[in-house]
């Protein structure tokens, strides 16, 4: 449990830190990065009922390699939107 906490602290400060690049050195708004965030928190907390379902289906394990092969398929350049 204090795990969950201390990674959930440092997620939040880099997210208000993130926020605050974002309005003073990209010189957007900074409701969009606020948007941003929100809008994350509702797809995450839309979507983690599913995702436990499928974990509970086809496995913890299995579904994490899944998950994990496609984030490092994201970061190849070339590959569906990498960088």
């Amino acid at each position: 449990m204090s795990l969950r906490w201390g990674e959930n602290g440092i997620s939040t400060i880099f997210l208000a830190f993130l926020v605050g690049q974002l309005a003073n050195v990209a010189k957007d708004s900074p409701g969009l990065g606020t948007l941003a965030i929100v809008v994350s928190a509702v797809v995450d907390f839309a979507t983690a009922p599913l995702a436990g379902l499928l974990s509970d289906r086809f496995g913890r394990r299995r579904m994490n390699e899944r998950g994990s092969l496609r984030r490092l398929m994201r970061l190849v350049p070339g590959r569906r939107g990498g960088l």
